[in-house]
């Protein structure tokens, strides 16, 4: 999606009609379920039941694509959320399911996306609490052009291989050390299993088209403290990838070894990665708030470091209530990535071809959001959307990692 970060680069390895993509790395933070209002709430010794849904839908175009796959054209989007609720005393159980359709035309860059599961929170005492959950999740990605299988046509083969299915489970605990502070920590836990194409091939082709099949191991902790009209949080993310399928590359080439014959390969790709972060926030009218907020990303590669990274990721939001019931909100945020000193260097392999501008591998992703909601009475409302997302890189190869993408729609939604 537009609104991800994707990591999708190219290793050359000892044929060069043959490459090794680099994993993607999806962007989705742990998300903090809990609500504060709840936490003085009384006690109830009855069941109650409650419900909250939202469906939206429209129309609209996209353009360029969406990351390395290309297509433009009309499109339609029908989304919703459904969160059925049952708390008594202490407790609270949830059953979340989300679904999202993306229909596009003549272009291959339909998207369907669903999500469901449990989770459960106990209150021990109005300061500690806490959630475990667990849930399925699929995305499903048909016949997308593949910058990876070019035609002797000139065209591009589709694949289904960026469709997945990723199993999940977590547990978070919240602690409340003074009435405007709280600690927060959170584990995540995704087992993630990807279409594979027909043309790959473990055995005798293993670096081509290779699966993204992974698990990840996530732990995030932050502290609050809300003053005011003043939110401050600072945190960390720690997480851990480990690939079913996907060797790690040597040390300034990327060469896994994973051909048939020849050396034994290098071992299974394993990245890690440390997210310091702050964000701070600020409701300067009671129209207007400000966001902002600044990550480190540390990546690191275990083998020999050629996929580690150095990464600044800086984010501001603005949301606003205007007058005669609008509501709008913009966002923009920049992932600047320069990679280490194991990293790509086409000096020690005559085949690599040079680094567009620069000494380092680096590349640049912006992100911008806007969107708008008319209200009408407590329920109804029209909405619009307008993504844009602009990659800047230095590697230079056949695909063209540069892109240009941008999302536009509106429609109505329904709040329950």
């Amino acid at each position: 999606m537009l609104t991800r970060a994707a990591l999708m680069m190219l290793m050359l390895v000892a044929l060069p009609a043959r490459a090794q993509q680099d994993p993607e790395q999806e962007r989705e933070e742990i998300v903090d379920h809990n609500d504060d209002d709840r936490d003085d709430a009384p006690i109830d010794v009855r069941w109650e039941p409650g419900i909250a849904a939202r469906v939206r839908a429209g129309g609209g175009a996209i353009g360029g694509g969406d990351t390395i796959s290309p297509g433009s054209g009309a499109m339609s989007i029908v989304a919703g959320e459904l969160t059925g609720r049952l708390s008594r005393g202490r407790l609270l159980l949830e059953v979340p399911l989300e679904y999202s359709h993306r229909q596009t035309y003549n272009t291959n860059l339909t998207e369907i996306r669903a999500r469901g599961g449990g989770r459960v929170t106990y209150r021990f005492t109005p300061a500690v609490r806490a959630s475990a959950e667990a849930g399925l999740a699929t995305t499903w990605k048909p016949d997308w052009l593949d910058p990876f299988q070019p035609l002797d046509t000139g065209g591009l083969a589709t694949t289904d291989r960026y469709s997945h299915w990723d199993r999940r489970a977590g547990a978070d605990v919240v602690v409340r050390t003074s009435r405007h502070e709280r600690l927060r920590v959170a584990y995540d836990y995704v087992l993630a299993v990807y279409d594979h194409d027909p043309s790959f091939d473990a055995i005798y082709d293993p670096i081509h088209l290779t699966p993204w099949d992974r698990e990840m191991h996530r732990i995030d902790a932050a502290y609050r403290v809300k003053e005011g009209v003043w939110k401050f949080r600072a945190g960390v993310e720690l997480a851990q990838w480990n690939y079913f399928f996907m060797f790690a590359g040597d040390a300034n080439t990327g060469v896994t070894h994973a051909g048939s014959g020849g050396e034994p390969p290098n071992p299974l790709l394993e990245l890690r990665v440390a997210k310091p972060r702050l964000e701070g926030e600020v409701q300067a009218l009671d129209e207007l708030t400000v966001r902002a907020r600044y990550e480190v990303e540390l990546m690191d590669d275990t083998f020999q470091g050629y996929l580690s990274y150095t990464g600044h990721h800086p984010e501001v939001e603005v949301r606003a209530s205007l007058p005669s019931d609008i509501e709008v909100s913009a966002q923009a945020e920049l992932f600047w990535r320069r990679y280490g000193a194991n990293s790509y260097d086409y000096e020690m392999d005559p085949t690599h071809p040079p680094l567009a501008w620069g000494d380092r591998r680096t590349e640049r992703l912006w992100y911008f959001t806007l969107q708008a909601a008319k209200l009408f009475g407590d329920h109804w409302s029209a909405v619009a959307e307008a993504k844009l997302a602009v990659r800047r890189t230095n590697y230079a190869y056949a695909i063209d990692w540069n892109y240009v993408n941008w999302l536009a729609w509106t429609g109505a939604e329904y709040r329950y």
